[in-house]
């Protein structure tokens, strides 16, 4: 029955109901408050005693937040070279915001890059069959110009690459004694490394290949890709998973939305780079990760009461290389 209310509530705001909706609400639907809220494992946290939340300015003074509920959780997760990559999707427009992706979204969903494109980058997609979907879009809706956050998700855990978060939380069959045996995965550490791109029409111009950044690679027991550089640095910050299923702010009367339940160690770059939507449009063609769309973006948390603290230097630290591509 919340499958269904949930499915009638999508289509009543004329959402678009993705493959990756679909599969969330079948895997756990969880009711707080008197509403419904959709996890992937844990349930969802009213917001007034959720711990740290994302997606955040990475440039605002709003820095300063005063949500202390990192210290209930765990401390920063490893880098991601001591991580198996366990997911890679992405959001149209970008959920975090810095000065290269300031440009707020029409319809008020993310923000978008600042990059001026040149004739030939502003090209419109075309390719056989019309993309992905056969629509004339790349990846179902993206056009030439469009703005994607694409995230790659890592976890201690032994699992995946596979599907949405669930791929995070396991250890792959075959796998006795492992990080996440029984239920150590509810405290596994979770990293997820971030890059916002726009979208150009070829690679002649600086477009790169989405191929560079989703290849993997084994190394040991780990599944490993090769991450964009930090060429604009990068933010490192304790937070939440994001999407939006969950809620942006407290809500003195209980609000709409509960609030991430999961503990995550950002690494968000800083800078806007260029895409070739081609090699973005055949990705989505064919993943292991059955990502073929973009996925929804979580409002902006600009609640200090729901981010991480500047002085929790053992919590949260800003890192701002310049290293790498």
């Amino acid at each position: 029955m919340r499958i269904v209310i949930a499915l009638l509530l999508q289509l009543s705001l004329c959402e678009p109901i993705s493959v990756e909706s679909l599969d969330a609400l079948r895997f756990r639907t969880s009711t707080s408050r008197s509403r419904t809220s959709v996890t992937f494992g844990l349930p969802a946290m009213p917001c007034d005693v959720a711990g740290p939340q994302s997606p955040r300015d990475l440039d605002s003074p709003g820095l300063k937040g005063t949500n202390e509920g990192a210290a209930r959780a765990h401390a920063l997760a490893g880098d991601a070279e001591t991580l198996n990559l366990c997911n890679i999707h992405f959001h149209k427009n970008a959920e975090h915001k810095a000065r290269d992706f300031s440009r707020p979204d029409k319809k008020g969903r993310g923000w978008q890059c600042e990059m001026t494109l040149s004739n030939r980058e502003n090209q419109p997609f075309a390719a056989p069959g019309g993309g992905y979907t056969g629509s004339g879009f790349a990846c179902g809706d993206l056009m030439t110009g469009d703005t994607i956050e694409v995230h790659w998700v890592y976890s201690s855990c032994l699992g995946g690459p596979g599907r949405t978060l669930q791929a995070c939380l396991k250890d792959r069959e075959g796998v006795t004694g492992g990080p996440c045996a029984g239920d150590k995965w509810k405290t596994a550490p979770i990293r997820v490394e971030a890059q916002v791109f726009q979208l150009v029409n070829g690679r002649q111009d600086g477009g790169l290949d989405f191929e560079l950044f989703t290849t993997i690679k084994h190394q040991g027991t780990l599944h490993q890709v090769t991450l964009p550089g930090a060429t604009a640095g990068r933010l490192q910050y304790l937070g939440s998973t994001t999407g939006a299923a969950y809620g942006s702010t407290i809500d003195e009367k209980g609000g709409d939305k509960d609030c991430s339940p999961y503990q995550v160690t950002w690494g968000v770059r800083r800078d806007c780079k260029k895409l070739d939507i081609h090699s973005l449009d055949k990705w989505c063609r064919d993943n292991i990760f059955a990502e073929h769309h973009a996925q929804q973006t979580r409002a902006l948390v600009q609640d200090p009461r729901l981010l991480s603290s500047v002085a929790q230097t053992n919590l949260l630290q800003l890192q701002y290389q310049s290293t790498g591509r």
